[in-house]
């Protein structure tokens, strides 16, 4: 259980001789990756040492120095082990290779699960980097709504939308829409990316991400990363970050700390081993509004949107994400399906890659459903 966070011993190499010090030689297994890594000192202790005079053959004579030691000690996360298992037998359903997810205690920021298919020493749920595709319109209205917008603010869903000669249009059909809320609950890409050109400067996306506390790296006792938002270079990657394309990252890991604050409304940096920097970092209010209406859209995508017919339990709120990447013809692109939102105390969030052209929220949904099935309460 939990193998990416717990991690991997194996004999000490080089470079760890370096690092560790004067007190390991070249017989230790050491941590390779996760807790084990990173809690090495922690968790291994420190060995007592005593130098002695020896006569010819090998029998001590006369001690000269003792140094004494320490036993190791105990790492405590915040994990918990019924949320964990609940995440891992729901990846385990996919039909997809590579998928991982993050779940997070909106109430108080402690990560409670972490998974990743398949096994590796790399953890793609702390420490992946994807597109985010239209989940991170979640951002852009909060920096929309920082400029007087809201959901019943108007907006129009054209099939297509050119700015500055590249065209973006929509990932499927969608219905007419006439209010941000409906483009919203439908995922509409030329709406977000008009509403972006006509009301947003380029410093809006990382002052959006500053508001979720994405600016600051990740120290909660593992090797993390939440996002990376950097300030659009031209009025086509303005337009394109509005639906999370462009140079735009995330990790399950960030977009569940996102999805923590619109369930609370407060935003926490994520808390996994006890005792690391970020259980000291001070937590901060969403402006007012924001996380209101992002609920009431959240709900809506659930129950007539994107995310509605995939076995989500009553009262989930969410936003899909369909992002695409690489090189070459656009119908050659590869499609990685996100799934983020809440239940109860319980946020989450979940990237699918290469799903092989199918959308986030068909992909993601039921395993989500899965996994909120499996859990004992709501938090």
């Amino acid at each position: 259980m939990a193998a990416h966070v717990v991690g991997s011993l194996g004999p000490v190499t080089a470079q760890q001789l370096k690092t560790l010090g004067s007190r390991y030689d070249v017989a230790p297994i050491v941590g390779q990756s996760g807790l084990e890594a990173s809690q090495e000192r922690r968790l291994a202790g420190v060995p007592s040492i005593h130098i002695d005079i020896e006569n010819a053959s090998g029998a001590p004579v006369k001690l000269l120095a003792r140094f004494g030691g320490r036993p190791g000690a105990a790492v405590r996360t915040s994990i918990d082990p019924r949320v964990q298992r609940a995440a891992e037998a729901a990846l385990a359903q996919s039909t997809r290779p590579n998928v991982s997810m993050v779940a997070i205690r909106a109430s108080t920021g402690q990560v409670l699960a972490v998974a990743s298919n398949p096994l590796s020493t790399y953890d793609t749920a702390l420490q992946g980097a994807y597109p985010p595709g239209s989940t991170f319109k979640v951002l852009t209205f909060s920096a929309l709504h920082g400029h007087g917008l809201t959901p019943s603010s108007p907006a129009s869903c054209p099939a297509t939308v050119t700015v500055d000669g590249k065209p973006f249009h929509n990932a499927q059909g969608v219905s007419p829409v006439s209010t941000i809320d409906a483009a919203f609950t439908e995922s509409c890409n030329t709406a977000f990316v008009n509403l972006a050109v006509g009301h947003l400067s380029r410093a809006d996306y990382p002052a959006a991400a500053r508001m979720y506390g994405l600016n600051l790296s990740p120290e909660l006792g593992l090797p993390a990363f939440s996002a990376n938002v950097p300030e659009p270079a031209s009025q086509t990657e303005l337009a394109a970050d509005a639906i999370g394309q462009g140079r735009l990252t995330f990790s399950p890991l960030g977009m569940a700390q996102v999805a923590a604050a619109i369930d609370s409304g407060v935003v926490r940096s994520p808390r996994l081993v006890q005792g690391a920097p970020d259980d000291k970092r001070a937590p901060s209010q969403l402006p007012a509004g924001v996380a209101a209406d992002l609920r009431g859209m959240m709900g809506s995508v659930t129950t007539s949107g994107t995310a509605a017919g995939t076995g989500l339990p009553a009262g989930t709120h969410a936003k899909t994400g369909t992002a695409e990447y690489g090189v070459g013809p656009e119908s050659k692109l590869k499609i990685d399906g996100w799934l983020m939102g809440y239940y109860g105390d319980i946020a989450f969030a979940i990237v699918t890659q290469d799903t092989g052209g199918a959308d986030g929220g068909p992909v993601d949904g039921p395993l989500i459903a899965k996994f909120l099935g499996a859990l004992p309460s709501t938090g």
